[in-house]
């Protein structure tokens, strides 16, 4: 059984794996734009299992 901290053990190393391909002027960007946006609409679909 999968207590909470392993639930996010799990989460933390799957974006670390992810994010490892993203380059630094790319998150940059990406950045810029979030930072300077008067909204922002995030929407999402997990598996974590909570």
């Amino acid at each position: 059984m999968m207590t909470t901290f392993n639930h996010y053990q799990l989460i933390l190393d799957e974006l670390k794996g992810t994010l490892s391909h993203v380059k630094d002027e790319e998150f940059d960007g990406f950045a810029s734009e979030v930072t300077e946006a008067s909204r922002i609409f995030v929407a999402g679909k997990g598996r974590s299992g909570f």
